[in-house]
């Protein structure tokens, strides 16, 4: 029998930020625990799972359930996967009571000997071995101090060694939503991959290189009275409409493989003139609209940021809007889904919003409002032109800027 084995750590949670033990105690995914959870879950939404298992503690049931929103599999819990038991210390600052954080015997404090552990992480991975089909590929969420453990019960690893390779490459043991991959063959596990972060594992296992080109849609009524139009929406203008048409002119030769249309209706109306040119794919998703400005849409510019700081800062949480690290969720939610579910050399158009596109380029290259405005201002160019088109290379995680809009 031969069977793979994809362990992933939990999202980052509570007590991994206040740097308190947390064996068999619990506590909350962080939201950034959460998006770690759906971008591992989109790195591995083309692995053909057969079985997922999961520790009973919420925080890797949470991340497990994301995991299986791609896979049409039964979800088992079982209390073998749990994390070591660190007993009373539970809940207690890491600093206070850890020289060494994952490989000393907690039996004195009322949590696990090694010995007892390591025996449990055997009975586990025999029971489990036992109930699976030859040539099964089986997911396993868990957590870090039991990952990093099995590699010594499992594969007699040198764990000392282990950790001093990690502290001189200065890399996690094993980070949130990490994962490691093992396999079984006849009675013996083997150790293919050590824990790698969700970066490495698509650089290592999944490289490809897919061309994004991000257009905004053509001129609308509020662009002519300078409103503040974000989630709300106006037409397109006759002069919107002919952008579009030469936009389309200018995109004609370049064979996307998706399109990615934001769900308002100025960026949709622009995307159906785009697609005469590209029959096929075309993928409505409001994780491309424009910026929310809450209370703001509709007034004018003046009336809403007269002094252009709320702009400059993508900052409208405050009156029921959008804020930076919002937008920036959106952002990195679409461009994990474009790399985990496109070929190599792909090319995809997004066709979406102004501030979006500017909300991309600091997040992506570091590139200010202010810088691009300035510019933009020194050249008498109009800094993101309805239906222009920016160009971005996405490499393995890496993105290079081939163009902005006002190129």
């Amino acid at each position: 029998m031969e069977l793979k084995f994809y362990f992933v750590r939990h999202g980052k949670t509570l007590f991994n930020l206040k740097g308190r033990m947390q064996g068999w105690c619990d506590s909350p995914l962080l939201d950034e625990g959460i998006q770690q959870a759906k971008n591992v879950a989109s790195a591995l939404r083309n692995m053909p799972f057969n079985r997922a298992y999961c520790s009973t503690s919420e925080r890797a049931w949470d991340t497990a359930k994301e995991i299986c929103k791609y896979h049409d599999i039964p979800l088992i819990l079982t209390k073998g996967l749990k994390e070591f038991s660190f007993g009373s210390l539970d809940g207690a600052r890491k600093e206070e009571v850890l020289d060494s954080p994952f490989f000393d015997d907690w039996s004195s404090e009322g949590g696990e000997t090694n010995i007892g552990f390591a025996q449990r992480v055997r009975e586990t991975m025999q029971g489990i071995v036992e109930e699976a089909n030859d040539g099964d590929t089986i997911l396993l969420v868990g957590h870090g101090a039991y990952a990093v453990r099995i590699l010594e019960i499992l594969f007699g690893m040198d764990l000392d060694e282990y950790v001093d390779r990690c502290k001189a490459q200065d890399r996690w043991l094993m980070p949130n939503t990490g994962t490691l991959i093992f396999h079984y063959k006849d009675g013996e596990f083997s150790l293919d991959q050590e824990p790698i972060d969700v970066s490495e594992y698509r650089q290592i296992y999944h490289p490809k290189t897919i061309d994004i080109y991000l257009m905004r849609h053509g001129e609308t009524r509020f662009n002519i009275q300078e409103r503040v139009q974000g989630r709300c929406d106006s037409p397109l203008t006759e002069k919107g409409i002919q952008e579009a048409q030469k936009a389309a002119e200018k995109l004609k030769d370049i064979h996307f493989s998706t399109i990615y249309v934001s769900t308002a209706e100025r960026t949709r109306d622009t995307a159906e003139i785009i697609a005469q040119y590209h029959p096929g794919n075309i993928i409505y998703t409001k994780k491309i609209c424009e910026v929310s400005y809450g209370d703001l849409e509709g007034m004018t510019f003046k009336e809403a940021d007269s002094s252009s700081k709320r702009f400059m800062d993508t900052h409208y949480g405050d009156v029921g809007g959008e804020e930076y690290s919002d937008v920036i969720k959106r952002m990195n939610s679409i461009f994990q889904e474009i790399y985990d579910t496109h070929q190599d050399q792909d090319k995809v158009l997004l066709v979406s919003h102004g501030d979006f596109y500017l909300v991309c380029l600091e997040a992506l290259f570091g590139l200010k409002k202010e810088d691009i405005f300035q510019e933009a201002s020194e050249l008498g160019i109009h800094p993101v032109p309805n239906c222009g088109i920016a160009h971005f290379r996405m490499t393995s995680n890496q993105f290079e800027l081939i163009q902005k809009m006002s190129d």
